[in-house]
């Protein structure tokens, strides 16, 4: 027989109040009038260690994307994502990718308190920015949640695009926006 008990979960959605007074004055007046879907906060460390991972690989490659989760009362979310842990341990080719699942405890290892994996990022090398039904599957498997996002890079072409929630939703220029230090 199998026994449960109510559990806190290890992650709760966080007002959006606390990501917009980190925001420049533009971005947090942007976010405030917003009123629904999903918006994407990248810390620029974040894009560029997924970056620099994708770009020291011929085939496809990927990883897990870290950060937190804030949501306003009008329904709109914001995953920031804070951090990019790459899957040291793949199987990749041109046009396929495999994760070890050791990729899941290494980000759960190098989570700060109150974050959690809000999705994941892999490449398309010379193959252009796009989900592939393969990747449809993956986003619908793994990364359901509405605050799920997927992150398809093409270190060839200079290509991103970015797929949100369960439906692998294509997002939008205006719906990303970066954030940290100009490098």
């Amino acid at each position: 027989m199998i026994a449960g008990a109510d559990a806190r979960p290890d992650f709760q959605l966080q007002a959006l109040s606390d990501i917009t007074v980190r925001l420049p004055f533009t971005t947090a007046c942007h976010m405030a009038t917003a009123r629904q879907g999903i918006k994407v906060a990248l810390q620029r460390r974040a894009w560029l260690g997924a970056l620099e991972h994708v770009s020291s690989h011929r085939v496809e490659a990927g990883g897990l994307l870290v950060g937190r989760v804030y949501e306003s009362s009008k329904g709109l979310l914001i995953s920031e994502i804070e951090n990019a842990v790459p899957a040291r341990v793949f199987d990749g080719t041109g046009t396929s990718l495999q994760m070890s699942a050791d990729v899941w405890e290494t980000a759960r290892r190098e989570a700060p308190p109150g974050s959690c994996t809000v999705g994941w990022y892999h490449s398309h090398p010379n193959l252009g920015a796009f989900f592939s039904g393969t990747d449809r599957r993956t986003q619908a498997r793994f990364f359901s949640n509405a605050y799920s996002v997927g992150l398809v890079i093409d270190p060839v072409r200079h290509e991103s695009a970015w797929f949100a929630g369960a439906s692998s939703v294509e997002l939008g220029q205006p719906d990303v926006f970066m954030l940290g230090e100009e490098n």
